[in-house]
C-alpha cells in the first residue's frame, strides 16, 4: 500500500493518468516500472463512481512475467523462444537465448494497446533448426503460423487485460453493496434501540 500510494501520488505522469481515468471514466495502464516484490510490471487504473459521483480508484498490479507465462506457455509454443519488450525494454524472455538463432531467425509482432507499446520476437529453438543452421522446410510454415499466432496471443493480452479490469470493479461493486447493507442494518438496529427505550 505504501508502495502504491508513493508511486501514484510521487510521479508527474502517474498523476496524469489518474486524472484521464477520471475524466474518461475508463481504465487505463501506468508506464512500465520496476515492481516493489521484484520484476517489471505496470498497474492498472480503474475508476469507481457511486451514484454517479467519483469515488477512488481501484488499482490492480500486473506483473509482466506472471502475465507472459500464461500467454506463452510452453504448451502454446513449443520449440520456440519468446522475448518480450515494452518501450524497447526487455521485460520477458523464455527459451533458448540464443544471439546467433536471434539474429538469422527472429520474427517479430508489434501491439499497441493505450499507453504501452509492446514488441515481441519469436524465433526457434536449436532442436528445430538443422545441421548446417537451415531450418526444415515444414518448419518455414510454422514460423508464419506463429507470427499469426503472436498476434492472437496480443488480442489475448487485450481480452485478459479488459477481463481483470470487470473482474476488479465487480469485486469493488460487491464491497459498495455489502457495505450499504451494513449501513441499513445498523440503521435498523438503531431505530429498533431507539423504539425498545421508548416503549
Amino acid at each position: 500500500e505504501e508502495f502504491l500510494y508513493q508511486k501514484i501520488h510521487n510521479t508527474e505522469e502517474n498523476l496524469a493518468v489518474l486524472e484521464q481515468v477520471k475524466k474518461t471514466r475508463t481504465a487505463l495502464f501506468s508506464d512500465s516500472m520496476d515492481l516493489k516484490k521484484g520484476g517489471k510490471g505496470f498497474l492498472l487504473y480503474t475508476p469507481v463512481f457511486r451514484d454517479g459521483e467519483f469515488y477512488g480508484y481501484l488499482v490492480g498490479i500486473i506483473n509482466y512475467d506472471s502475465l507472459f507465462d500464461v500467454l506463452f506457455a510452453d504448451d502454446v509454443v513449443p520449440g520456440y523462444s519468446i522475448s518480450a519488450f515494452v518501450e524497447d525494454e526487455k521485460v520477458y524472455e523464455r527459451g533458448e537465448q540464443d544471439p546467433g538463432l536471434q539474429k538469422r531467425w527472429s520474427h517479430e509482432v508489434n501491439f499497441d494497446y493505450q499507453n504501452l507499446d509492446f514488441r515481441f520476437r519469436i524465433w526457434p529453438d536449436r532442436q528445430l533448426v538443422g545441421q548446417e543452421g537451415r531450418i526444415i522446410g515444414s518448419t518455414l510454415i510454422f514460423i508464419g503460423v506463429l507470427i499469426i499466432l503472436l498476434m492472437l496471443m496480443a488480442l489475448g493480452l487485450v481480452l485478459l487485460m479488459q477481463r481483470a479490469n470487470k473482474r476488479l470493479q465487480k469485486e469493488m461493486l460487491a464491497r459498495e453493496q455489502a457495505e450499504a447493507a451494513r449501513e441499513q442494518m445498523k440503521k435498523a438496529m438503531m431505530q429498533s434501540q431507539k423504539l425498545e427505550a421508548i416503549g
